[in-house]
């Protein structure tokens, strides 16, 4: 049975820490408003799963905070960045139950405040000094618009493969999670075969994220947008599953309202629920490949396990 309730968010013991990160857009600009309203929609709030695979990580490899933050950082503006221009794209009026960068700005203005926030992200990387992890971030940027421009490709289409959506979920969710999984494993000086152990623990919980997100979007009274997938004609995984065992897609409200509270539905969650099982399983052994003599990853296994669980 797919697990439909609420868990409480408690990600102690790291959330002084992670609520420490300064992600105020600290140098001077004349934009002043543009950077204090991408700091109040897109930067405060919500999990900051990121720069908690980078601390949580780091803190298991013995590798000090104060070495990881910095990129922590890092990936949450560029998460904030890829926000803002996903809620242009998507026409989103609400983000986190408060009114998106394109309704509180404009279109044109959201656009170029992720633009902004990529840039200040560039530059404090350079600042950091790492040309390799620098090259890794410039790779992820280029993922993050390359699956977005794939999913639009495939808007109101229903012929899409499931390579294709695997494909989608890695450029859109699990490119990034990668790159905050590796760079605490690049800083430390491992070698290639941990670091591609790294990069198959950050994909994983990528592609179980992105899974777990389209099965929310069936689900009310998550603080996301109900059925919007189904609103904008997107084919995601759970309507994959409806199409794969052979049922018809609602087509028009009064067929979805139907959708809604059927047996198909309940199917094609639960078949999507067990591919976030089989990722989560792929991640935690990864994890426990990494996870030699003197490291420790036990709290960061648990909160792998304990958000596979969680449907908000």
């Amino acid at each position: 049975m797919v697990p439909m309730t609420k868990i409480a968010h408690d990600f102690s013991p790291h959330d002084d820490l992670i609520d420490s990160l300064d992600l105020t857009l600290r140098n001077p600009s004349p934009l002043i408003d543009a950077y204090e309203v991408s700091e109040r929609v897109l930067l405060k709030g919500g999990k900051r799963w990121r720069p908690r695979l980078c601390l949580m990580i780091a803190e298991g490899l013995g590798l000090p905070w104060s070495k990881v933050k910095g990129y922590a950082r890092v990936a949450e503006l560029v998460h904030a960045a890829s926000l803002a221009h996903d809620d242009v794209i998507d026409q989103a009026t609400a983000r986190r139950n408060k009114p998106t960068l394109n309704v509180l700005l404009s279109e044109r203005k959201a656009v170029l405040a992720g633009d902004l926030l990529l840039a200040r992200a560039v530059s404090e990387l350079c600042e950091l000094g790492n040309s390799y992890i620098t090259q890794r971030m410039a790779e992820v940027v280029e993922n993050l618009s390359t699956g977005e421009w794939l999913q639009l490709d495939w808007l109101g289409k229903t012929e899409v493969s499931e390579e294709i959506l695997s494909q989608i979920r890695f450029l859109k969710t699990g490119a990034l999670m990668e790159w905050c999984c590796e760079v605490p494993f690049v800083l430390m000086g491992c070698g290639t075969a941990e670091i591609k152990l790294a990069r198959t623990l950050g994909r994983a919980l990528g592609s179980a994220f992105q899974l777990r997100d389209d099965c929310l979007d069936f689900i009310e009274g998550t603080g996301k947008a109900a059925f919007k997938d189904w609103h904008e004609g997107l084919l995601n995984s759970v309507f994959f599953e409806v199409l794969k065992a052979g049922q018809p897609l609602p087509n028009d409200p009064t067929s979805f309202e139907d959708f809604k509270s059927s047996a198909v539905l309940r199917l094609a969650l639960e078949a999507v629920f067990e591919k976030v099982t089989n990722e989560i399983e792929r991640a935690l052994t990864a994890l426990e490949s990494l996870e030699t003599e003197g490291r420790n990853f036990f709290e960061l296994k648990q909160l792998i396990e304990f958000s596979s669980k969680r449907m908000t």
